[in-house]
């Protein structure tokens, strides 16, 4: 949900993002490795709003899928360190920007 900018007079539509991961996990040195696939669904489900929306409501709606690669390094009193690196490649988008995301996640679990 998003409430409205009152600079610009811009509110975006509210948004529903999906994701789900398969992924398998290798013993591999002090940790674990981790590969997999990930998938994604983004909808925006309200238009975009108020007397700063020029440009029209920009509903978008996209879906992609990309490699998951990752890996869990336990430390003393089981806490660990989490590494992820993902890429995914939108593959169909309607009224929106197009590319691919890339993150690389660090987490120190504690």
């Amino acid at each position: 949900m998003n409430t409205e900018n009152t600079a610009t007079q811009y509110q975006s539509g509210s948004m529903l993002h999906l994701e789900g991961v398969i992924q398998q996990f290798l013993p591999v040195g002090p940790g674990i490795l981790s590969l997999g696939v990930e998938g994604f669904y983004f909808d925006q489900l309200t238009g975009d709003s108020g007397s700063g929306a020029t440009l029209g409501d920009f509903k978008g709606q996209t879906y992609g899928l990309g490699p998951v690669l990752g890996y869990i390094l336990p430390l003393e009193n089981k806490h660990s360190l989490v590494f992820e690196l993902k890429w995914l490649t939108e593959l169909e988008t309607k009224r929106r920007l197009e590319g691919d995301y890339i993150w690389l996640k660090m987490v120190y679990k504690f």
